[in-house]
């Protein structure tokens, strides 16, 4: 076995802002959809199953306790299809050059998404008030599960996960070439989130921010043991920064 450098520490280094060090960023095991089948329990999630098929100007999430609104650009909701989740339904998507904020009732400390058919113009911001918490970009997300073969992700409880097996749809395995991943946003030490915006950074008719089931918890969980994490805790981010050093390793 021979551990490899890979370019996602690199990643990792600069993603990490000032502003970032009172968020947690976990994601899940692979074919895992929502909040709570990963464990959390106690959410409110908007799976959209009740939004209207068409374009997004304004949407009032009665079971999030929040409000999508379209500022910039094209956002819409249409039938999961090879690029949502595999329990069919509804989705929500994000069109090249725009942005959509869902601005929720009261300050919550966590915040997931099912991120699916991934690419690395998609991004998130994170908002106390006027207050950028955190600008995430999904780039950091598959810079670390490269779909390669070998390639495994280690999980807080010691478990390893296969990277390449989150690449394609849950169940169908179609659309093999990009990852889908349940993200989770905790946010710590009295931090809390009351907006969240929606970017698909890349403006051409083709790109397209795709996810779906979100989910909010005033207080934030305990962290399944069985979560991979890409930003740990404050506490722990210089010697967790250090562990991602050999958190991705490739068998020869």
């Amino acid at each position: 076995m021979k551990f490899a450098i890979l370019p996602s520490v690199i990643a990792f280094c600069s993603f990490v802002q000032p502003a970032a060090a009172d968020i947690a960023v976990y994601f899940s095991p692979n074919d895992i959809e929502s909040a709570e089948a990963s464990g959390i329990v106690g959410a409110k999630t908007e799976t959209f199953s009740n939004a209207s098929i068409g374009t997004l100007t304004t949407y009032r999430s009665n079971a999030l306790g929040g409000t999508y609104t379209s500022v910039q650009g094209t956002s819409y909701f249409q039938v999961n299809n090879r690029y949502g989740a595999s329990n069919g339904g509804t989705q929500f998507a994000v069109k090249g050059g725009a942005i959509t904020s869902l601005t929720l009732d009261e300050e919550v400390s966590y915040f997931g998404f099912y991120f699916t058919a991934g690419d690395i113009y998609n991004s998130i911001d994170l908002y106390s008030g006027d207050t950028l918490l955190m600008a995430f970009s999904t780039e950091t997300l598959i810079d670390y599960i490269p779909r390669t073969a070998g390639t495994t992700v280690t999980a807080i409880d010691g478990n390893t996960y296969n990277t390449i097996d989150y690449y394609g749809q849950p169940v169908t395995n179609l659309n093999g070439n990009e990852p889908y991943a349940y993200i989770h946003f905790f946010a710590t030490d009295g931090t809390t989130i009351d907006r969240i915006d929606f970017h698909q950074e890349v403006n051409t008719n083709t790109s397209v921010f795709e996810n779906d089931n979100h989910s909010t918890l005033v207080v934030a969980p305990t962290v399944p043991g069985s979560f991979v994490y890409l930003i740990p805790e404050p506490s722990s981010l210089i010697l967790s920064s250090l562990g991602l050093l050999f958190g991705v390793r490739r068998r020869r």
